[in-house]
């Protein structure tokens, strides 16, 4: 038989795995807190770069189109508005769009009143003309070139 002594080493025993498996639990969960923790700050500095990478996109897209149409003609120093070709098919009755492709880039420059089409694929100039402008200073598709 057991005597009184041998239980109590055994509840010793039992509980120092007892304690020792609360520490290890304990450090398991700081551990994964801490790890947690620093994912997420990771992935909030991602955010943020991508956040900046982006808000810089349309002005880095539209510099590079300006440098790449400049090597061909002469731009005026005004920053134009650009837009993109989505959908040709709703422009065929207009001459300036007769040789546009989707995708083509069309750049109004309003102050000079002059529009210039362009294929990025090409590299190439497709239609210069100028643009009509109403009384009303609202602006409408270009005009054939004069």
């Amino acid at each position: 038989m057991h005597s009184a002594t041998d239980l109590t080493l055994q509840n010793d025993k039992g509980s120092r795995h007892t304690k020792m498996f609360k520490i290890v639990i304990v450090i398991a969960v700081v551990a994964a807190a801490a790890w947690l923790a620093a994912a997420y700050y990771q992935s909030r500095i991602e955010v943020e770069n991508l956040k900046n990478d982006l808000a810089g996109t349309p002005k880095r897209e539209a510099d590079e189109l300006i440098q790449k149409i400049g090597m061909h003609m002469v731009l005026p120093n005004e920053t134009p508005t650009i837009a993109t070709v989505k959908d040709v098919t709703k422009l065929v009755d207009q001459p300036f769009f007769k040789h546009a492709k989707n995708g083509d880039k069309v750049l109004m420059y309003t102050r000079i009143k002059k529009a210039i089409l362009y294929n990025p694929s090409s590299g190439k100039v497709v239609e210069v003309a100028y643009l009509n402008v109403k009384t009303d200073d609202s602006l409408r598709l270009p005009a054939k070139d004069r």
